[in-house]
């Protein structure tokens, strides 16, 4: 009885799958998210990445109720945009251990979806992908790398720029200050993946066949994700991380809870730590703005329309 109490307290790391056979004409990068209520964002979100240069979003939706999806469907041309109704909580039935709903999510997306593209990016609706250091695209930078089929993209974490209410503008406006260091809590990263080469899928990092748990940087070092992510290089990609977004919605996000198993007083107490890791020392990163100057982006009227919602 003491170990299934015990083991209540974790979830799964990674979901093992079996390799994954690419097709010879595959190319390209898709983005794969799990996301919830994310209405206000989710255009500009979805909008910033095709002109990243992601050929495909494949949305997984945790039960949203303020119509991200039709906000979604409405932003993403039919042809770049695959999406799926996610909701549900898993748990193995023999040991109470929590199986995670991303980890499910993105190894369904690897094993239905993974031979059509050359890479897979796993992030969050507050995550932005972006190539630096003079690319215009994820794919040109990705090659710069080199041949390694699991690339960081360290956390860059923002804060709230001092907005107490969310702002009428697209985030990488409003929020452009950051930590000045990724010390602690901040130190994390999310993976971009060679899917011929995945052993077991993971949210923050998976399991290579050939790099077993390592990653390579940007600058091509291969090491384990922890202490690439305590050193993030973000040439020549940057993951712009929106932790906090207005002091408001910080708040909303703490009193919303973990969802699934979690403890909520742990969970407020990780997030507040969070908060005050960010602000205590902040610099300006102009880094995605100096992106989109160089693509010549302009954000879209109709994403304002639906950042006034919700």
């Amino acid at each position: 009885m003491f170990k299934l109490r015990l083991l209540k307290q974790f979830k799964t790391k990674h979901v093992r799958i079996p390799p994954v056979t690419p097709d010879p004409s595959r190319h390209g990068i898709a983005v794969v998210a799990l996301m919830r209520n994310e209405g206000h964002y989710i255009a500009d979100w979805a909008r910033f990445h095709l002109q990243a240069g992601v050929r495909t979003i494949i949305a997984y939706d945790n039960g949203s109720t303020d119509g991200t999806p039709d906000l979604l469907r409405s932003a993403v041309p039919e042809e770049n945009l695959i999406w799926h109704p996610w909701a549900g909580a898993y748990m193995d039935d023999a040991t109470d251990i929590v199986i995670d709903r991303q980890c499910l999510a993105y190894s369904h997306a690897v094993m239905n979806y993974g031979p059509k593209f050359a890479r897979m990016a796993f992030i969050d609706c507050d995550e932005f992908l972006f190539p630096t250091d003079g690319h215009t695209d994820l794919m040109s930078a990705i090659d710069a790398i080199g041949p390694h089929t699991a690339i960081a993209a360290p956390w860059v974490m923002f804060g709230a720029n001092g907005h107490q209410t969310r702002p009428d503008i697209p985030v990488w406006e409003a929020y452009t200050r950051r930590a000045a260091s990724p010390s602690g809590v901040l130190s994390n990263l999310k993976s971009i993946l060679d899917l011929a080469d995945i052993a077991a899928v993971g949210v923050h990092s998976c399991i290579t066949h050939s790099m077993g748990r390592n990653v390579a940087t940007g600058a091509g070092h291969v090491g384990a994700p922890k202490e690439q992510a305590a050193k993030p290089v973000t040439k020549p990609l940057q993951l712009n991380h929106y932790y906090t977004r207005s002091a408001d919605e910080f708040e909303a996000k703490i009193k919303r809870g973990p969802g699934g198993s979690a403890d909520p007083d742990r969970y407020a107490r990780r997030l507040r730590k969070a908060w005050n890791s960010i602000h205590d020392q902040t610099v300006e990163d102009s880094a995605i703005l100096d992106f989109l100057e160089r693509v010549s982006f302009t954000a879209d009227t109709s994403a304002g329309a639906a950042r006034g919602a919700g």
